[in-house]
């Protein structure tokens, strides 16, 4: 580097009579600004743009310039303490960041004790590329490689904010690649139900006290959570129509089933109802009444944001229906049409839609729409069989491009 040079000071003939010293590059000078009155005392902050700072005389300039320096040069204060761990970051990132539904907070929660339970008491200065390497190693030899995954993802977004607050330079989850997904060869591809199939689980359903419920599922396509967060005030019967405004899911560690907002903003808005899940919802209505007078001063009412909902699928008591109650009842309903159980559950419903309406020539934007699916992409994970589409695909191919189809 340029030794810096000073200034030269020359008397009123021009001569030069000496030299100013000057302050080290980037130190800034301190001169005296007329049109203020004021000595301006200047300095690089650490962004590298020049900043001035004013004083009556020049040494109260520099001692307020020296000040400003010595706040800047100074670490940023934390909520999380000037040495802050794991741990510390952990609880911070649940409780201020992880503005997620109850369902997904105990997984993130769950998450967060795993982290913990083998970095909690690591400080954020010394956490580095090796000891989440080390991590993650650990992990593979006692988890599933999903539980991996999700732990690391979750390890990411907890020490991004580690950035954010100026407790890490980087993030070093970033450098460390993720376990690969391997399907199992026994794995079995998930369940789903013909056209036939569902229809007779539609027909089957309507002697069970949760029949709306599978049918909802069943010809709808809705997600279990949609479907017991339904209230009465969501549903026009008239109309044939119904609107999701939250979903009901079950939260472990004693919380219980609980109402919250719905999975993705894309389920909002009207649902067209087809006509068995109109006459179900009516017969449950009137099942509901008979309940409610049986039950008298014992029937429960659900509060959820301050207001009273009268939900449609409650038990004898009025409280909200189990997300296990449903699944159960769909297992009930397979014995009664007949339909194998194995591999079913609650979202067999949602990707036997999918698939029927993708298989009768339907376009995934519009099946994606019907579903509530935030993406046409998340749709084309939902179907299990092509039906006819290939070979139709095929026969216009051929058409348009092989000379003897004619």
């Amino acid at each position: 580097m340029r030794k810096p040079t000073g200034k030269q000071l020359r008397d009123a003939s021009g001569v030069v009579v000496g030299v100013a010293s000057k302050a080290a590059n980037g130190g800034g000078s301190v001169y005296f600004d007329a049109s203020k009155g004021r000595y301006r005392a200047t300095f690089i902050d650490p962004e590298g743009r020049r900043r001035t700072i004013l004083g009556k005389t020049q040494a109260e300039a520099l001692s307020r310039r020296d000040a400003k320096v010595d706040e800047m040069a100074a670490p940023p204060t934390s909520a999380l303490g000037p040495s802050p761990t794991v741990r510390d970051l952990v609880e911070w990132w649940l409780t201020h960041c992880a503005d997620v539904r109850p369902s997904t907070m105990a997984s993130y929660t769950n998450q967060g004790r795993l982290i913990n339970d083998r970095l909690g008491k690591v400080q954020l200065a010394d956490l580095g590329v090796e000891q989440v390497r080390l991590f993650l190693t650990d992990m593979r030899g006692e988890f599933a490689q999903d539980t991996v995954r999700n732990v690391r993802a979750r390890l990411r977004q907890v020490l991004e904010e580690g950035v954010v607050l100026g407790h890490l330079s980087t993030n070093p989850v970033t450098r460390v690649k993720a376990p690969r997904s391997v399907v199992s060869s026994t794995r079995k591809p998930k369940r789903t139900l013909t056209a036939a199939e569902c229809r007779r689980l539609v027909e089957a359903a309507e002697g069970h006290r949760l029949g709306a419920a599978v049918a909802l599922l069943f010809l709808m396509g809705n997600r279990s959570s949609e479907v017991l967060g339904l209230a009465w005030s969501d549903v026009d019967l008239d109309a044939a129509t119904a609107v999701v405004r939250r979903g009901s899911t079950f939260v472990g560690g004693g919380v219980g089933q609980t109402l919250d907002d719905p999975k993705t903003v894309s389920t909002a808005g009207v649902h067209h109802l087809p006509p068995t899940v109109v006459r179900l919802l009516g017969h449950r209505r009137q099942v509901q009444a008979v309940e409610m007078l049986e039950a008298r001063a014992a029937w429960q009412t659900t509060i959820y944001r301050g207001s009273n909902l009268d939900m449609v699928f409650t038990n004898a008591s009025g409280r909200l229906v189990l997300s296990q109650a449903l699944y159960k009842a769909v297992r009930d309903v397979c014995a009664l049409a007949e339909v194998d159980p194995v591999g079913v559950g609650t979202h067999t419903g949602r990707r036997s839609v999918v698939t029927a309406l993708y298989g009768a020539g339907l376009q995934l934007e519009d099946v994606a729409r019907h579903v509530g699916h935030a993406s046409p992409k998340t749709t084309a994970g939902y179907v299990g069989d092509l039906g006819r589409r290939p070979e139709a695909t095929a026969a216009i191919a051929a058409h348009l491009l092989d000379p003897s189809a004619d």
